[in-house]
């Protein structure tokens, strides 16, 4: 992928993904696990997205990009999970929490969720679960999205949680989020500043070495 035009988003200059690993087409694999849930209001429709290729993430463009945090949050044709599967795909501390409401007036019903949770897109390996999951908190002053990366057991057991992409106005953080090719997952931050992880043939995220090249 060439390199993206630099783009403003409220008075900071982000870029798009600067050098993106080739497209590589990616299957998951046809193993029974916890994550083959539908949604009870529509059968026929799976909570999950299958991923397909991979570089696959989330930007921190505009509403042109269809690869931003903000495209993919408010203009993606999702709905949350159903209350009583929350509990399969949330940490315990999120769930002791997820039932908790609020009063907002500019919400057509004024008495809404603090924080929706959503389900998004999942890649089944040999060894573990991948699912992304997309987290909005209702309650803030301006957005508050992410996605998070979560890797699973198939029986269901949680192996490790990373938030892969950020649009947090309350707190000024802003990243970008990328899970390549070979599993390494890719952010960087509105300054540039770009971390790095890997995910092991466990499922564990592991952080890697900031010095070294993953290019």
């Amino acid at each position: 992928m060439n390199k993206c035009t630099l783009i403003i988003v409220l008075g900071f200059v982000v870029s798009c993904t600067n050098k993106q690993a080739e497209k590589l087409a990616v299957q998951s694999e046809q193993i029974e696990n916890f994550s083959n849930i539908n949604y009870q209001d529509a059968p026929e429709q799976s909570y999950f997205y299958e991923i397909t290729q991979l570089p696959n993430g989330f930007s921190l463009g505009d509403f042109n990009d269809h690869n931003s945090i903000l495209y993919l949050t408010e203009s993606a044709n999702i709905f949350p999970f159903d209350d009583n599967n929350l509990k399969y795909f949330l940490t315990n501390q999120e769930f002791d929490t997820v039932f908790e409401t609020y009063i907002d007036s500019s919400f057509i019903e004024p008495v809404t969720r603090r924080v929706q949770y959503f389900p998004y897109e999942r890649l089944v390996t040999e060894n573990y679960v991948l699912l992304i999951i997309n987290k909005r908190r209702n309650d803030s002053n301006g957005r508050d999205y992410q996605f998070d990366l979560r890797t699973f057991t198939f029986d269901g057991k949680l192996i490790s949680n990373l938030t892969l992409a950020r649009w947090d106005d309350d707190d000024d953080i802003y990243f970008s989020g990328w899970l390549m090719p070979d599993m390494t997952i890719k952010r960087t931050y509105s300054d540039e500043k770009t971390e790095y992880f890997m995910i092991e043939d466990s499922g564990q995220i592991m952080k890697k070495d900031a010095n070294k090249t993953y290019e």
